[in-house]
């Protein structure tokens, strides 16, 4: 028992140490900040010890203030307590965490000493080395706000002796809150932001930490989220079974959308951590998330003293978290220090052209307290912020003499950017053939014959556009391991794609249903109609200074752009409305471009013309390159903003490709067909195989190319990827999803 009395825990000792450990500097209902408490701070402590032992206390309703979502439109409620409410819990949570913590699970990794959620990574991870090789992955649906008082303050009294503690305690959960002028009754749950919440918490799922643990199964618990583990899918079967049965006791119920049994071989993510095997990294979502923030930070308009000091505290926060996953030598720790670097060599070059800093010594004096981001010897804060001030110096020195002297300069780099975008992909278009793999070479055999051998490094994508083509199971090993996707591509259609990657498609599709039923996904689906019918637009622009004869096309897609932008779409239908009027008046252009007798209009199913062939062939190649893309980005394919979606077709690929179809594949044809020949239809009505070579070739060169964006060079394969972990982040509400329009 907690025999500890009601006196001997709010000594005014006690509530003066409880006092200098709060941070924040705001005011609860009453008004009273904490610099404003600390004036008249041993009267206010002395009033504050009367109330509490005589038992008048009585907590001040929360306020609630609502906090605009960064980069988003809408309001997230927050409730602030008073600052000596904040006293009493910090009193409370300090004393009653000491006898608790000694009866909690070893498993019960949050908000102890001594415990953190690194230690719970590697805790599951010693399971998995042991043979536990079948997961349960699942969290408590809407715990905090779920927790049932009367149940929680029985636990509570049957620990504590004194029931003037219990007493204050359910004061304090019960505690309601003003928003404006109206009251709201607090009647379950216990309130997120309280210093005392996390113990309660724990003392609540100490229930379910024991249940787990009579059933002799091993298991690890970070607050509500937590995994148990088997050696067979069976077992784990029937603990799921009977852990939804005991959780109804509680009032408690498992989150069905995140509750799943996964093979370790699988993977799965915990704690910001993937599994995989016996190997541990970083979840790519949460990796993306922390580049965008150094990227963020640094497209902002604080000062360079401030920028500094957040940048450090992103730094610490990986440190304290991310880096704790993976070793110092691991990739992810060298991907993240390249961000780091990109991201700090623009805001140097930022603050050099605006004036605000002007030279290098003073950029080093106040990048002198930049942190390091590991304890790797040669990735020290000196050799970070050494880098970054030469690449910025670099980009202002390219930007003021991009014109004549670095033209033989960008000549080459796009020569060899061309020349790797067409080895780097491996295609296999010939009847009969067999692909295999030997001494990390991929290797293609006719009639047992090597007629072909390619290093697997050299290789980033494999195209399979023929029927009867032999494949490896070493060959999709190899494959899923170097993240090589193998598409299969019939004659002008896109039907499939082999590709290994650890994305938390499950997590990311319930955001993306979930932004459908808002209604929020009406913004996505118009930037990619507006993204295509931009690109088309600037392509016919593009064609016009040469043939001086889409004055009209011009004027009619500008006028439906001004239209779709005002319009208040009521769904998907209209926006497909508007898609198709554009595109038939782009089409129109273009077969006036080339002329009837070379393209009559738009055919998708069924083309036996050129033109119209060698599109549907290149849109197969561009949505092999988009779905590559979406997956790793953790993204659901079946859930899409603007095709209907269809759970037989990856409909979000024909969503996300649409944006890219003129600037990648149209014009791409249309220049063939402009100036040559070489695109024709053999005597079976499809292109031969001469047409699909030269295609592939002029393809792969366009995605492997350097395109300005963003004020920036880079390549379009690399634009493709970006922009699926902008739409990842929108739907997860961290950036805001803007298209691709390029430059002609």
């Amino acid at each position: 028992m907690f025999n500890n009395q009601l006196e001997s825990i709010f000594s005014i000792s006690n509530l003066k140490l409880s006092f200098s450990r709060i941070h924040s500097k705001t005011a609860g209902l009453d008004g009273v900040t904490p610099d404003e408490f600390a004036k008249n701070l041993d009267a206010n402590l002395k009033t504050l010890h009367t109330e509490i032992i005589s038992g008048s206390f009585a907590p001040e309703p929360f306020k609630r203030v609502q906090l605009q979502k960064e980069g988003k439109d809408d309001f997230r409620p927050i409730a602030i307590s008073s600052v000596k409410d904040k006293v009493i819990q910090n009193v409370l949570s300090n004393a009653l965490s000491a006898y608790f913590d000694k009866s909690f699970s070893n498993a019960s990794y949050a908000y102890r000493k001594d415990k953190s959620h690194i230690k719970a990574i590697h805790r599951a991870r010693d399971y998995i080395v042991q043979g536990f090789t079948e997961v349960l992955k699942s969290d408590v649906e809407s715990f905090f706000e779920n927790i049932d008082h009367d149940s929680l303050l029985k636990i509570l009294d049957q620990h504590i002796l004194d029931r003037r503690i219990t007493r204050l305690v359910s004061l304090l959960i019960q505690n309601g809150l003003f928003e404006k002028q109206s009251y709201s009754h607090h009647q379950i749950g216990v309130h997120q932001g309280d210093s005392l919440s996390p113990l309660l918490s724990n003392i609540y799922l100490d229930q379910m930490d024991k249940f787990i643990e009579n059933l002799k199964a091993p298991f690890v618990r970070y607050a509500d989220d937590f995994v148990v583990l088997a050696k067979t899918r069976e077992e784990l079967e029937a603990h799921k079974k009977v852990l939804d049965e005991f959780l109804s006791t509680i009032k408690l119920r498992l989150n069905s959308e995140k509750t799943r049994i996964i093979s370790v071989r699988d993977g799965f993510t915990f704690l910001g951590a993937c599994f995989k095997g016996k190997d541990i990294s970083i979840d790519n979502e949460t990796l993306q998330r922390q580049i965008s923030k150094l990227h963020k930070l640094a497209k902002s308009k604080l000062s360079f003293d401030k920028y500094i000091y957040a940048t450090n505290i992103l730094i610490e926060s990986a440190r304290r978290y991310l880096l704790q996953i993976v070793k110092d030598d691991s990739p992810q720790i060298s991907y993240i220090q390249t961000a780091l670097v990109d991201a700090l060599s623009n805001r140097i070059s930022k603050a050099k052209s605006s004036g605000e800093i002007t030279t290098k010594s003073i950029f080093k004096e106040k990048l002198a307290k930049l942190q390091a981001l590991s304890n790797n010897p040669k990735a020290t804060s000196e050799a970070i912020y050494d880098l970054a001030i030469a690449k910025a110096y670099d980009k202002i020195s390219l930007e003021k003499n991009a014109k004549a002297p670095m033209a033989p300069l960008e000549k080459k780099k796009r020569e060899y950017a061309e020349q790797f975008a067409k080895s780097s992909t491996l295609y296999v278009g010939k009847i009969g053939l067999f692909l295999g793999l030997s001494k990390f070479k991929f290797t293609l055999k006719e009639n047992g014959k090597v007629i072909k051998t390619v290093p697997v490094n050299q290789i980033s994508n494999i195209v399979i556009a023929s029927k009867s083509t032999g494949l490896s199971t070493s060959v999709v090993e190899m494959c899923a391991k170097n993240s090589i996707a193998i598409d299969f591509i019939d004659d002008n259609t896109y039907y499939a794609q082999l590709i290994g990657f650890n994305a938390s498609i499950s997590a990311n599709a319930a955001k993306q249903l979930e932004v459908i039923q808002k209604n929020e996904h009406l913004h996505i689906a118009k930037e990619f109609i507006e993204g295509k019918a931009k690109n088309q637009l600037n392509f016919l622009k593009y064609l016009h200074r040469y043939h001086q004869k889409f004055d009209s096309h011009i004027d009619k897609i500008e006028s439906s752009l001004k239209r779709l932008k005002i319009v208040e779409t009521s769904g998907q239908s209209a926006l497909m409305g508007f898609e198709g009027e554009m595109a038939a008046v782009y089409w129109d252009a273009v077969k006036l471009h080339l002329g009837e007798e070379v393209f009559s209009g738009r055919i998708t199913q069924g083309a036996s013309d050129p033109v119209n062939s060698a599109l549907n062939y290149g849109y197969a190649i561009l949505y092999g390159r988009a779905q590559k893309a979406l997956v790793k980005a953790g993204l659901a394919l079946h859930i899409s903003f603007l095709h209907s979606m269809d759970g037989r077709k990856p409909t979000l690929v024909f969503d996300f490709v649409e944006e890219f179809r003129a600037f990648v594949v149209d014009k791409t044809v249309i220049a063939l067909a402009s100036k040559s020949d070489s695109i024709k239809i053999g005597k079976d009505g499809r292109l031969t195989d001469d047409a699909k070579k030269v295609l592939l070739e002029d393809l792969l060169t366009r995605l492997g190319g350097y395109t300005k964006w963003k004020k920036q060079e880079h390549r379009m394969d690399t634009i493709i990827e970006s922009q699926a972990y902008l739409l990842a982040r929108h739907i997860r509400g961290e950036d805001r999803y803007n298209s691709f329009i390029g430059k002609y």
